[in-house]
């Protein structure tokens, strides 16, 4: 992640012409468009490699998102932390406002598009590579580095 990170800070002060990250960094739309299209198809994936490629996609989009609000990996770790070490939980349910904004950001997108077949409960399409990112990151924090 830190080397991503390093290439996308890099792509954000010179990027190459045509470069698709450096797209995401003048689009904000595009970038949260992007970010809501991957984290559907992510919670959609149900083979290994699928499931591993989608997050890929996902972890990408989510770090040019960090990258391009100037916050670094470790802020992200540093929130993770304090969240692992927290006695007291909220209960995790999803928030209503934002499954529907989701809802309408992928409804538009797909009108742009030709019909797609149809998907799952938006609350599920959105807390499961919520989730699994968080468990991943949790893990990576712990014993990946």
């Amino acid at each position: 992640m830190r080397a991503l990170q390093a290439t996308l800070i890099q792509r954000k002060r010179e990027a190459p012409a045509g470069s698709y990250t450096k797209r995401l960094f003048d689009d904000p739309e595009l970038l949260r468009n992007k970010l809501v299209e991957e984290a559907q198809e992510l919670a959609e994936a149900t083979e290994g490699d699928h499931v591993a490629s989608e997050a890929a996609d996902l972890l990408y989009f989510a770090m040019v998102r960090c990258v391009a609000a100037g916050v670094g990996i470790r802020e992200v770790e540093s929130h993770l932390d304090r969240r692992t070490f927290k006695l007291q939980r909220r209960p995790g349910n999803a928030k209503k406002d934002r499954i529907d904004a989701a809802s309408a950001i992928l409804k538009a997108s797909a009108d742009k598009k030709a019909p797609t077949p149809k998907r799952s409960s938006p609350t599920l399409s959105l807390i499961a590579p919520v989730a699994l990112l968080y468990v991943a990151t949790v893990l990576w924090t712990r014993f990946g580095r």
